[in-house]
């Protein structure tokens, strides 16, 4: 059995009614810092130098940790869910990362930087509270192991 092999036992995350799989845990946890970043945008003031800060860091950390965290959803996560007949969720989350993606690409413009923290906060929440959920109800043990191993495949 792989390091990230199925295992029951669960990890609190910020909303302690939630209960994750050792194999969803990592990219929980990438939630929990994406959620700290949304706060960030949002208490950053009217300072432009501060703002023009921002954008710039918004931008390395969606390429170099939101990028890479989509590719697992997209890659490992959703095909599965798509397999288990979970259409409505699949198609919610692309368009979570596609909306993402535009507005990233457009941070520049005036209301962008706190309509990405909104988007983004939402869209955390929603995976959180629904895509991951029914990811655990619906995956078995050896589909989420196999998740596990392609997101540790390529960080």
């Amino acid at each position: 059995m792989s390091e990230y092999s199925c295992h029951w036992g669960y990890n609190r995350i910020e909303d302690s009614t939630l209960q994750r799989d050792k194999n969803l845990r990592d990219l929980s946890s990438e939630h929990h810092q994406a959620l700290g970043l949304a706060r960030e945008i949002k208490n950053v003031g009217q300072d432009k130098a501060a703002i023009h800060a921002l954008i710039a860091r918004v931008a390395k950390v969606f390429k170099e940790e939101l990028l890479p965290h989509f590719e697992v959803e997209e890659q490992a996560i959703l095909p599965e869910l798509q397999k288990a007949g979970e259409t409505i969720l699949v198609e919610r989350t692309i368009a979570d990362h596609v909306e993402l993606k535009r507005l990233v690409a457009a941070l520049d413009e005036q209301g962008n930087l706190q309509k990405f923290s909104e988007c983004l906060k939402a869209h955390v929440r929603f995976e959180e509270r629904e895509l991951f959920e029914v990811c655990q109800r619906a995956l078995d043990c050896e589909t989420l192991e196999k998740i596990g191993n392609y997101n540790h495949s390529i960080l």
